[in-house]
């Protein structure tokens, strides 16, 4: 495929690279929402991460992770009261029991000596704010995504949310922190004869158990 910028050339990278952080995806195990990750340097994928309970654990679906297993018992029953209160929808992130898939990526490399500042992250779902501020402190250059999540209604906490990402850099035409666009992301998928996602399809996340 002839490009004709640079720009173009980058929108390209973004929905190929997306592509493979929909396919980590596929491996997440979690009650909440399933979320994958790349990470990208110089064009090349560096780790790869999925959301789930620490390694040597109880998997999230068998029962791994308290928190998500009250938030699936009050998403199926409404009334259910759970004794953990804490469990609320979309907050509580650091009681999860789940490594989310961003933490994973940056984990992996850590734990392989791949030295990721100046990367590119690419992951399902916009990153929560501990997952943000974890990825800028990395030394994470841009993160791209493709379903939007915003836990914090408040306004002065969006506006923190909003600092870090203006901390990312953006490159030959795209934005620092950018959703990818959903319509040529589908037209990519179909193109590569890839099953579409459900969420992708509409272009937001679930409810989050998880917080993913």
């Amino acid at each position: 495929m002839a490009f004709r910028t640079d720009a173009e050339r980058q929108r390209q990278r973004d929905l190929y690279y997306m592509s493979l952080a929909e396919a980590v995806r596929s491996q997440a195990n979690c009650l909440g929402s399933e979320v994958g990750a790349v990470l990208v340097r110089g064009n090349r994928v560096i780790s790869t991460g999925y959301n789930g309970t620490p390694a040597g654990f109880q998997n999230c679906r068998d029962g791994g992770c308290l928190r998500c297993g009250e938030r699936d018992k009050r998403d199926r029953d409404p009334d259910y009261e759970s004794p953990h209160p804490e469990t609320m929808a979309g907050k509580a992130l650091d009681i999860c029991f789940c490594v989310h898939a961003e933490q994973n990526t940056l984990l992996n490399a850590a734990r392989h000596g791949i030295a990721v500042e100046g990367a590119a992250l690419y992951v399902t779902h916009q990153p929560c704010f501990s997952c943000l501020k974890e990825a800028v402190q990395a030394g994470v250059a841009r993160i791209a995504f493709l379903l939007d999540w915003y836990a914090a209604s408040d306004q002065e906490l969006r506006a923190q949310y909003d600092q870090l990402a203006e901390q990312l850099k953006p490159v030959q035409g795209a934005d620092g922190f950018a959703r990818i666009d959903h319509d040529a992301y589908r037209a990519y998928r179909e193109a590569h004869v890839m099953i579409f996602d459900e969420d992708a399809a509409t272009g937001t996340a679930p409810a989050q158990g998880t917080g993913a």
